[in-house]
């Protein structure tokens, strides 16, 4: 619906693991820019490590105040690596149990947002469970509320 620019597919990829990649595009909404990556992490907690540390720089290079990174991030834990290392940049997070879609009980597919007051809410469709393994997560984002 609304206009993208600068989309890059950045390798996020470990040697000898499953090639990864991170899309990183700019969505230009009637309320503000906003800067989008979307991600899949592997499975190694070393692997999401370095993954992490990776997003995070592209994160930082971002010159629109409003940012999210999103996707499948498989960390498992709670508080794990991946959500210690991003939220020094997306200080606001999703937590919904997105797995396995039957019977959610792992927080794996979330929502990192910066600024904090950006992300207004979010929940998860339990009608996706037919479409994939991993439920599906919605979020309220409003842009506007980076300005105050």
């Amino acid at each position: 619906r609304w206009p993208l620019s600068g989309s890059r597919l950045h390798d996020i990829s470990v040697r000898r693991r499953e090639p990864r990649a991170a899309i990183e595009t700019t969505v230009a909404t009637p309320f503000g820019a906003i800067h989008v990556i979307s991600v899949h992490f592997g499975l190694d907690i070393w692997e999401r490590r370095r993954q992490a540390t990776r997003l995070r720089a592209i994160a930082e290079a971002a010159d629109t105040p409003v940012g999210v990174a999103l996707g499948d991030f498989n960390d498992w834990a709670w508080p794990g690596p991946v959500q210690r290392a991003l939220t020094t940049v997306f200080p606001a997070f999703t937590a919904h149990r997105t797995f396995p879609a039957r019977m959610p009980v792992f927080k794996l597919d979330r929502l990192y947002c910066r600024p904090a007051g950006v992300l207004l809410g979010g929940f998860i469709d339990r009608s996706g469970s037919i479409a994939s393994d991993h439920l599906p997560l919605i979020v309220d984002l409003d842009p506007r509320k980076a300005a105050g």
